[in-house]
């Protein structure tokens, strides 16, 4: 018997039948089932973008995988690096490097508007423009026909792109006081990553944010048991992957859970450790740099 032809196609049929996913809610949003059916069957080549998408939602890493890819997709993959690097130094060179990948796309191009639209709403975020920026996301979502409901994406398969925007938009919602939508669609994205396998490090990113964001309403309801445990595991999460983004607000709000606990102990580095974390956060803003690695983990060590 011949050996099968080993192609980006099989690739994807083999992990999707591992996993027991059907086309239909594998290729929902990106393509039609019978179009993904061609892919896996060789009779059409999905390009780079679609070939990772594809695999994000099988909660695979596409970089550990070869393709071979055209000249115009290394040249988008080229503009996507260029414009993370410049996206928080040189916000100007960020926004013209936008304008001219969208000069080389068209509307149907979904998943590269996708991509654009989410970028853009994240500059409006920096920019403190929280109505434009939801605007943005919502547009974002809707190349890929995603539900901004929390409670329906447990149905779904999400690509990191749709995930980012997600839980951007959640965050969006939370700094302008829609508490309740923000609330849906982070318990939404907590329970899509609980259920679903989703590669190790791009969960880091997300899942102690959201622990915060639940634990802060979990402690408005005086549900203090439940908001210590969600808190006490996103510490630990950021403290493992070197994160500083909210770890001050989430020490600071564990120390004041402490007192509310009746027997429950004070952790005496607890301070201490709030103290080192401002100092970072004044002279680094918020970054962990070399100088503070080893305070960071002699600390960390004695709190993990």
């Amino acid at each position: 018997m011949a050996e099968e032809k080993k192609t980006v196609g099989n690739l994807i049929r083999s992990i999707r039948e591992k996993r027991k996913i059907t086309r239909e809610k594998l290729s929902l949003g990106l393509c039609s089932a019978t179009t993904l059916m061609r892919y896996e069957l060789g009779e059409r080549i999905p390009d780079k973008f679609m070939a990772d998408a594809l695999l994000e939602r099988m909660g695979q890493i596409p970089f550990r995988y070869e393709f071979i890819g055209s000249e115009q997709e290394f040249q988008f993959r080229m503009m996507r690096n260029y414009i993370e690097k410049l996206q928080k130094k040189d916000r100007e060179k960020a926004e013209f490097l936008i304008r001219e990948y969208e000069s080389l796309v068209t509307e149907n191009d979904s998943l590269h508007m996708q991509y654009l639209w989410m970028k853009k709403a994240e500059i409006f975020c920096g920019q403190e423009n929280f109505q434009r920026a939801e605007q943005f996301y919502r547009k974002a979502l809707g190349y890929t026909a995603l539900p901004v409901i929390g409670d329906k994406l447990e149905t779904r398969f999400l690509t990191e792109c749709e995930i980012s925007c997600l839980y951007g938009l959640a965050e969006i919602l939370y700094v302008q006081d829609k508490a309740e939508q923000a609330l849906l669609l982070h318990t939404g994205i907590k329970q899509y990553l609980d259920k679903n396998y989703w590669d190790y490090g791009k969960r880091q990113k997300y899942y102690p944010q959201i622990l915060y964001r639940l634990a802060q309403k979990e402690v408005s309801d005086l549900k203090t048991g439940k908001a210590y445990r969600h808190l006490t595991e996103a510490r630990k999460l950021l403290m493992e992957s070197y994160q500083s983004l909210h770890l001050r607000e989430i020490c600071e709000l564990l120390r004041d859970i402490e007192k509310m606990i009746p027997g429950k102990e004070k952790e005496l580095e607890q301070d201490e450790f709030i103290t080192v974390l401002k100092i970072l956060e004044t002279e680094r803003n918020g970054s962990i740099t070399e100088e503070g690695i080893e305070l960071w983990e002699s600390t960390a060590r004695r709190l993990l």
